[in-house]
């Protein structure tokens, strides 16, 4: 089953930090978690109730 879709295209490259660092949150608030390629991100992330 498909869920919600978010697609970001940027103006300019990111630094490779900075894409470090988003891949660095990435594992560890997502269950499932699978880069293709540098920068496209297959990730699973179920939003919390408080």
């Amino acid at each position: 089953m498909s869920g919600p879709v978010l697609v970001i295209e940027l103006a300019e490259p990111v630094p490779p930090r900075s894409i470090q660092r988003l891949r660095e949150l990435l594992v560890r608030s997502s269950s499932h978690f699978e880069e293709k390629r540098v920068g496209a991100y297959d990730v699973n992330i179920h939003a919390g109730r408080s």
